[in-house]
């Protein structure tokens, strides 16, 4: 299946596909690997109208959708309120028992602007409560909060070899797990609005029936530079996509140590997460997450190199799970590839981006 704009006849990416009991998501040219016997299922996108089809199509048009607020009559919005509400009734809003998911990993990786490593993975993803436990966390029990089951690993080619780039330092941090829920980076947006010398603004620039989209801007007190945008529904009183980036580019160079044990600087750049949900029996499910970085800069030996990555996790099916988890799981230290898959293998659910398929030619 392809989805493009209903205009502009451009491919639309990261169009969520939702069936019953499957989800897909378009890849970076507008495609999907959706079974032709499909039928009843709901297409939908960011500035997008949604749209609902009975049964398969090859391809589909997508038109723009939610009405924008004439500029003399956007809103401004208090995002601490609204933040502070979503955290306090997380429960009750977010589905909150074990869960098991089969999920698509994907990591890309650019330096100098080049892609330099792809992975592709099927695994299962267990959480106890679809949220970050503090206090596990504190206690670093981290596989009472999230695991994790590498099942196979589709694709996966590198064309550099050097540590520095293609692994991670030694450093474990409360924010590898974090990161993967969204009351976490709810709790760490308060933190810093809750803090003296920063300064918000929250804007409504849209809406369609009771969903709202909200654009908005934090000043941290250290420097950091966040903005973002939410969609968020007047009457659940819940966030059904959230997407947040970190401007770091005015901290100081960092002095780091690689796996290996060299030396080398490191400048931040911009970070991005993004958070999808659904609606399921009346609590929202997770469907697609997305954490990526930008303008991130090594300089190894005098030389600079600018760094870019991705990683995505697909949630195509959800199920409600126990208290015991999986076995095997991964070891959640290391990267998720350096991990032994448990090698059952699934019908592929992903189909490859014309760069990644000359990518994984070009380096075999």
């Amino acid at each position: 299946m392809k989805i493009i704009d209903s205009e502009s006849l451009n491919p639309i990416k990261n169009v969520r596909i939702l069936s019953k009991s499957q989800l897909f998501y378009t890849n970076d040219d507008g495609f999907a690997i959706v079974p032709e016997t499909l039928e009843k299922y709901e297409l939908s996108a960011p500035n997008y109208q949604t749209e609902n089809i009975e049964k398969f199509k090859s391809e589909v048009r997508l038109k723009r959708g939610y009405k924008m607020i004439d500029e003399v009559k956007i809103t401004n919005i208090d995002i601490k309120d609204i933040f502070n509400n979503v955290l306090k009734n997380y429960s009750n809003i977010y589905y909150d028992k074990p869960s098991l998911y089969d999920i698509i990993y994907k990591q890309k990786n650019f330096y100098d602007n080049t892609l330099a490593f792809l992975v592709i993975a099927d695994a299962k993803l267990w959480s106890k409560t679809n949220q970050y436990n503090f206090r596990q966390g504190l206690n670093k029990n981290f596989d009472e909060i999230l695991q994790i089951q590498l099942n196979s690993i589709k694709h996966i080619s590198k064309n550099r070899t050097d540590s520095i780039f293609t692994g991670k330092t030694s450093e474990f941090s409360h924010e590898i797990v974090g990161n993967y829920f969204f009351n976490y980076e709810l709790s760490r947006l308060m933190g810093i609005l809750k803090s003296g010398n920063n300064k918000s603004l929250g804007t409504l620039t849209s809406q369609e029936g009771s969903s709202q989209f909200i654009n908005f801007r934090i000043k941290a007190a250290n420097g950091t530079n966040i903005s973002g945008n939410f969609t968020y529904n007047t009457l659940n009183k819940a966030i059904s996509r959230f997407e947040v980036s970190y401007d770091q580019s005015e901290f100081p160079i960092l002095k780091k140590t690689s796996v290996d044990g060299r030396q080398f600087d490191y400048k931040m750049g911009i970070a991005s997460i993004i958070f999808e949900f659904y609606v399921k029996d009346g609590k929202y499910i997770p469907s697609q997450y997305n954490f990526s970085g930008d303008d991130f800069i090594v300089i190894l030996d005098g030389q600079k190199h600018t760094k870019k990555f991705n990683r995505q996790i697909t949630y195509n099916t959800f199920t409600p799970s126990d208290n015991i988890g999986l076995n095997p799981k991964i070891d959640l230290v290391k990267d998720f590839w350096e991990n032994f898959p448990n090698n059952e293998q699934k019908p592929d659910a992903v189909i490859l981006s014309e760069e990644e398929a000359n990518f994984l030619n070009i380096t075999k």
